[in-house]
């Protein structure tokens, strides 16, 4: 039974990310979320068979069917990494709420991971609404500020440059919702994921003879370490603190 729910939990999210790819696409663009889905190439109607999560951009080759152009591959991978995201959730969250609220909070993360990506900055309403949602899993309101602290006085004393606003409002809200430990850890995690990616793109940039470092968002490694910290409970802060004692 437990093994069905995780297959539809995740089918569901394969739904949510085809959903989502819409809601970052329109996002500050004036479009609203209603209407039918259209080509951006030719502005072709899309039939339902074009819309199935994940299986149509495979069957239609990653190309439109009426102007042949290419489909962005953020479908797919919006999709399929949400489907993951949502078959975990109910591998590991227990309770019917908590583990609602922790879609939502997945949900919301790809928003504004995606849109941090493509934009360099963090949409605004969808960052209240995950701090919402995340008060309703934990209500530390004590550890977001203790968690966000430090990294505001760097965007203080950096005026900006070292790191963005919104990534200090990230981690306020991922101590809102995990707590002190665990949102330190998050934090820990997102630092030490984004080094790994960003680290090796800055090399192979100055081996080109490119003299600026590339701007990488670092709101997805940080809404990547909550969802690590959170859903598969992985404290770096309480492996440390055993390890010493």
């Amino acid at each position: 039974m437990h093994t069905l729910i995780i297959i539809f939990t995740g089918i569901l999210g394969l739904i949510v990310g085809s959903f989502l790819n819409v809601v970052i696409l329109r996002m500050n663009t004036g479009k609203g979320l209603g209407g039918r889905s259209m080509c951006l190439s030719c502005n072709k109607t899309l039939h339902w068979y074009e819309l199935i999560p994940l299986f149509s951009f495979i069957i239609q080759k990653g190309k439109c069917t009426g102007c042949h152009s290419k489909i962005s591959r953020q479908y797919p991978i919006v999709e399929f990494i949400t489907g993951i995201l949502f078959a975990s959730i109910a591998l590991n969250v227990s309770g019917t709420v908590h583990i609602i609220l922790w879609l939502i909070i997945v949900s919301l993360g790809m928003v504004i991971a995606v849109y941090d990506v493509h934009h360099r900055m963090i949409p605004v309403k969808p960052l209240i609404a995950l701090a919402v949602a995340s008060l309703l899993v934990g209500f530390h309101i004590f550890a977001a500020i203790i968690v966000a602290l430090p990294f505001l006085a760097l965007w203080f004393i950096s005026l900006g440059k070292w790191i963005g606003f919104g990534d200090v409002e990230l981690m306020a809200i991922i101590g809102l919702a995990l707590g002190i430990s665990a949102g330190f850890s998050a934090v820990i995690l997102g630092f030490w994921i984004a080094c790994l990616v960003i680290l090796p793109i800055v090399f192979y940039l100055k081996r080109k003879g490119r003299k600026h470092n590339p701007e990488i968002p670092f709101g997805p490694f940080l809404l990547f370490g909550m969802y690590l910290t959170g859903v598969w409970g992985i404290n770096i802060v309480t492996m440390v603190s055993k390890m010493v004692h």
